[in-house]
């Protein structure tokens, strides 16, 4: 998600899909709170349990990257 977020213009999206079943066994939350917290990704949607191709359920993800902000870049050695 972190990449995606990266490679994604300022104020663009990134759509998600996760099977339930992954969503949750696995910290997905956690991570996309800490990405939040971190001001990498802003959650703008989720649809719990919608169709999914196969049999299972799915959850669908919609993030805005929020505007890059200015800082100096780390210097590269």
């Amino acid at each position: 998600m972190r990449e995606l977020a990266r490679v994604t213009r300022p104020n663009g999206f990134v759509i998600a899909s996760t099977r339930k079943s992954y969503a949750e066994t696995t910290s997905f939350e956690d991570h996309v709170r800490r990405l939040q917290d971190e001001g990498v990704l802003i959650p703008a949607q989720c649809l719990r349990n919608g169709r999914y191709v196969a049999e299972e359920d799915a959850h669908y993800w919609v993030f805005q990257v929020p505007e890059k902000t200015s800082a100096p870049e780390e210097p590269r050695l």
